[in-house]
């Protein structure tokens, strides 16, 4: 008989200063003890990216890998960490819950002890996700703001530091004095020591920096060109690891691009996009002025002649699309731009439908208002009452659920007849708040026994971080926003400029 087989996901963030805190063998251990606790017969076939970021499943060779072996018939689920792990963004999460799914497969997150194989575990699951994708977007407007007061105030270069650069003790960029050894006779480029009686040559950094400037100066030399004339002359590039490495077209183009940096001053935003402002540095001028400004110049001709119409920059999200539809002809709608304005019209032929288009803004207000609403207090005592429900779908079968859910009823009971005789004026105050305090312990210690059953044992902070999420989704970045509606709603339908129906998704239909 083929043995069970469940994959697991393994990632190491993108971190630029300190390495990811949670780390390969972090995940690693946490994953394997779960597996020998709960699921003991199946094994873990281990797939991994390291250095990769989760918000996009681009350049992630081993959650391809992963995705090509999960609908092998050993295999009975995918096995992760964290979601962070395995995705950032909504939208991806949610299509690979429904392949899973699909193929009768469950989806484990150790960290929340999650399983989707039950109702409860799809349910959180899929909030869980929504929300996560806020706190890498709330990270990010946070550095946003400290590289911001960097730049504006202390004239500080924010990024990788620049080929060819160093950074003095306030983090300012100073020409590099780094370098490497190159043989004339052998092309051979290398750190370290080198064998006495060879032909080395010490070369710097930064005076491939000034050649490729000098070269480009002239007017004389491509990108291509002058990438095969360095490294002819033996004139490397540096890797992520400090190592020698020949020059291609793209870094000949980023070194370029830089010309303002050089000459001492900060331009933000994209800096080969040229989007964004030039400010002051705080750095004297990496290159000689006159050189980075001739540099300047040639750029400037060459995109002038060689420029190509390009597409809209900071196109407008559209926060419903997907999900919104005409309640007449049932039809999808989709965003679009007329003069300016954000629209929602009909996905293909109109044909004879009565309905127009409708204004964006006031359609995706209305659904988020709707939305601000859930995150109050009351969501909150649904999506328990809900758990509640569901959990006693999953566990009536089981003599240990069946115990808990029925002590659980009982103190419930007993919380109901104490409030009777207190609001009948048959128990002092005092004595009513202390066994009141008791039987509310006794219900979060049985509350907690019945999601612990289920490996979840942090239920009650799931909910704070749904309710918390809501209410302050109307400051969210417009991708959250539609991230969470896309969580939530599976169709929208509209008439009249009015919403006439919402069709929320399975594991959210109880709180419609």
């Amino acid at each position: 008989m083929t043995p069970n087989v469940i994959l697991g996901y393994r990632r190491k963030s993108v971190v630029r200063d300190k390495t990811d805190t949670i780390s390969i063998k972090q995940q690693t251990e946490d994953c394997e003890a779960w597996v020998k606790l709960y699921i003991s017969e199946a094994t873990i076939e281990w797939y991994e990216d390291v250095d990769k970021s989760g918000r996009t499943e681009k350049k992630r060779a081993g959650l391809a890998a992963l995705r090509a072996a999960v609908a092998r018939p050993e295999v009975i689920g995918v096995l992760v960490w964290s979601f962070d792990r395995i995705h950032h963004n909504v939208h991806d999460f949610l299509t690979f819950l429904n392949l899973l799914e699909t193929l009768n497969k469950k989806f484990i997150a150790v960290k929340y002890g999650l399983d989707t194989s039950n109702p409860i575990g799809r349910m959180v699951a899929t909030i869980l996700m929504a929300v996560s994708q806020l706190e890498p977007d709330e990270t990010s407007a946070r550095m946003k703001t400290a590289i911001k007061y960097r730049r504006e105030h202390l004239g500080r270069h924010w990024g990788p530091t620049p080929f060819g650069c160093d950074r003095d003790d306030d983090g300012q960029l100073i020409p590099s004095v780094r370098g490497y050894w190159y043989n004339p006779l052998t092309a051979e480029a290398k750190n370290g020591k080198v064998s006495p009686g060879e032909q080395w040559e010490r070369r710097h950094y930064h005076d491939a920096l000034r050649l490729i400037y000098k070269l480009y100066a002239g007017g004389d030399y491509s990108y291509d060109t002058l990438t095969a004339a360095l490294n002819k002359a033996g004139w490397r590039f540096t890797d992520r690891y400090s190592q020698p490495r020949l020059f291609d077209r793209d870094d000949v183009r980023r070194a370029i691009a830089y010309w303002r940096l050089f000459r001492g001053e900060l331009p933000t935003g994209k800096i080969q996009r040229k989007s964004g402002q030039i400010l002051a540095g705080g750095h004297d001028p990496v290159l000689p002025v006159e050189l980075c400004n001739q540099v300047g110049l040639v750029a400037a001709k060459r995109e002038k002649k060689f420029s190509r119409p390009t597409r809209l920059q900071g196109r407008r999200v559209y926060l419903l699309s997907g999900v919104l539809h005409c309640a007449a002809c049932q039809r999808p709608l989709k965003g679009a731009t007329y003069k300016e304005q954000g629209l929602y019209r009909h996905l293909g032929a109109k044909g004879k439908c009565p309905e127009k288009w409708l204004p964006a803004d006031m359609i995706e207000a209305e659904v988020i208002n709707h939305m601000v609403m859930m995150g109050d207090a009351e969501l909150l005592e649904e999506i328990r009452a809900e758990a509640e429900r569901l959990a006693r779908e999953v566990f009536t079968n089981s003599d240990t659920g069946q115990g808990i859910l029925a002590e659980l009823d009982r103190q419930k009971e007993r919380l109901k007849r104490l409030e009777d005789l207190y609001l009948h004026g048959d128990i002092e105050r005092g004595r009513y708040q202390a066994r009141r305090s008791e039987i509310v312990e006794a219900i979060a210690k049985f509350e907690n026994e019945l999601y612990t059953t289920n490996h979840l044992t942090n239920f009650n902070e799931v909910l704070a971080r749904i309710t918390a999420t809501l209410a302050q989704i109307t400051e969210s970045p417009p991708e959250t926003q539609k991230g969470l509606i896309y969580s939530l709603f599976e169709r929208i339908e509209v008439a009249g400029g009015k919403i006439t129906r919402i069709v929320p998704r399975p594991w959210a239909s109880g709180f419609f």
